[in-house]
Order: C-alpha cells, then sequence, then structure tokens
C-alpha cells in the first residue's frame, strides 16, 4: 500500500512538474532534482516501509524529499566554495575500500575456520588461570525472591514451595506466582549484583556482608506487598566473581582469542609466501 502511495505521488509530480527546462525527461522519473542531481522514484520508496498507510507514506515521502534537497544543497555549495586539493579523497576512499575488503575477507576466513564450542573444562581453566580478570566491585548473591500483594492471608503453602530445596517444585511454585499476580525471581541460578537485588526487594541492610551470609528465609511487608527473599550464595567486593556468573563473558573472551591466534597465523603465512615468491622490496631508508 506504502509502495502505491508513492507512485501515486510521483505520477502527479511527473505529470505536472518540469524538473529541468529545456531538457528530456530522464530515463527514470525522479521524486526530486537540484544542480544537476536527482532524487530517483526507486531510491525513494526503498526507504518507506510497505506497512504505512497511504497518507502515511505521502507524509514520510515529502520529508525525506526535504532532507535530501537540503543535503545537496550544502554539498553543491561545498563543492563551489572548496579547492580542489580539498575535494580530492582519493587516498581516503582506497583506504576505507581496503579495510572493507580485507574485513570482509577475515570474516569468512574465520567463519569458515574458528571452532565455536567453548567446553565447560576449557571456560573453567581460563578462569582459574586469569582470575583477576573477573574481581567484583559490588557485592553478587544467588538469591530467589517473590513479592505479592498483601490481602492478610498467610499463603503457607507457597511459603513451603518457596523454602523447598526440591527442584520439581518449582513449576508448581511459578503457577502460583502467576495465579496471585506476583513479581518473582525464583530460578535458583541465577546471580545477582546487590545493588540490582534491592531494587526489586527493598530489604534494609545495614550490614550487608553478615546479612548476605544469612541463608534463612526474609519475609517483610511494604506499601501493601509482602516480600520474601532468599540468600543461596554469595561473593564479597574484591573477589572474584562466581564463575557461573562470568562464564558467558568467558566464551567471549576464548574465542576472540581464537580470532585473534587465526588471524595472526594468516597473516604470518602470507607473509611467508610473499617472501618465498619475491614479491616483497623494501627501500632503504633515506639519510638525513
Amino acid at each position: 500500500m506504502a509502495r502505491a502511495a508513492i507512485w501515486a505521488l510521483a505520477a502527479g509530480c511527473v505529470a505536472g512538474c518540469a524538473w529541468m527546462a529545456g531538457e528530456a525527461e530522464p530515463v527514470e522519473a525522479s521524486a526530486a532534482a537540484v544542480y544537476g542531481r536527482a532524487l530517483p522514484w526507486s531510491d525513494l520508496s526503498g526507504q518507506i516501509p510497505n506497512d504505512l498507510a497511504p497518507e502515511d507514506s505521502a507524509v514520510m515521502a515529502t520529508r525525506l524529499i526535504e532532507g535530501w534537497l537540503r543535503e545537496q544543497v550544502i554539498l553543491h555549495q561545498a563543492e563551489q566554495e572548496l579547492a580542489p586539493a580539498d575535494l580530492d579523497f582519493t587516498s581516503e576512499l582506497e583506504a576505507y575500500r581496503s579495510a572493507l575488503v580485507t574485513h570482509r575477507y577475515e570474516e569468512r576466513y574465520i567463519a569458515e575456520r574458528l571452532n565455536p564450542v567453548v567446553t565447560e573444562a576449557e571456560a573453567l581453566a581460563f578462569y582459574e588461570a586469569q582470575p583477576d580478570l573477573f574481581m567484583l566491585t559490588d557485592y553478587v548473591v544467588r538469591a530467589r525472591f517473590l513479592h505479592f500483594p498483601a490481602d492478610g492471608r498467610q499463603p503457607d503453602e507457597a511459603r513451603a514451595l518457596f523454602t523447598s530445596d526440591d527442584s520439581s517444585k518449582v513449576a508448581e511454585l511459578e503457577s502460583w506466582c502467576v495465579q496471585h499476580g506476583a513479581t518473582y525471581s525464583i530460578d535458583p541460578e541465577i546471580w545477582w549484583l546487590l545493588d540490582d537485588l534491592v531494587r526489586e526487594v527493598p530489604v534494609q541492610l545495614y550490614r550487608p556482608e553478615r546479612q548476605i551470609a544469612d541463608r534463612r528465609l526474609i519475609d517483610f511487608e511494604q506499601d501493601g506487598r509482602v516480600y520474601w527473599l532468599q540468600f543461596l550464595e554469595h561473593s564479597l567486593k574484591d573477589a572474584p566473581a562466581p564463575f557461573e556468573m562470568v562464564r558467558e563473558r568467558i566464551e567471549e573472551l576464548i574465542l576472540h582469542r581464537r580470532r585473534t591466534e587465526l588471524l595472526a597465523s594468516l597473516q604470518e603465512r602470507l607473509l611467508e609466501k610473499a617472501h618465498a615468491e619475491g614479491a616483497i622490496l623494501r627501500g632503504e631508508m633515506p639519510l638525513r
């Protein structure tokens, strides 16, 4: 529908406008032209989503045309005022092309050769060899919580499910949370930065090191909601983050190292090949 609206607008403009007096109509109809540069309707329509209503498409087309015209008049003025040397971008364009070509080749080379699998043993070895990469700046805790509207009742059954160590009870507790409008995070394997957790559960922490080491259920009511919180494990500031918390980052670091090694190996191999072929020539450094 958007395309139909654009082409209808194009037909009206082509019929009612002469873009360049005394010149033949361009091979492709233009949405706008200025100082000898034209914006084809096909280019314009490619920027407009197909699912727009016709009137919205026309509004967007007008806005895009106006933006294009503004860009072109500034470009024209710049070309008139800048010296020829300032308009020569040959070296910059060549450098940009070289970077694009190299990047595309390296990406293909890596995609064909990179092993994307990081085993648990590899990740753990990396973690243990470089703990300084994962030092904490805040307390972190493995914890579960939920909070729900306070209505005066004591949901003992839900409390028993929440404090249970039986993983088969998690689905039943989740069902209860959904039925009672609770906000929850009951997966016992999730690690939290303590500051993030406190934003979810406004517990008062006066002596955090002692409180996060307490595994008993914390139960309180605030602002019309009942909160349950249980700390399951913790790590202190200035200690390495738990392995489970940084497992994904470790994988990224290992894969980055593999990419770097692949590219370094490629460069060395190609340099050796170029030397063997006599393709490398070194000039003498001029004396000052």
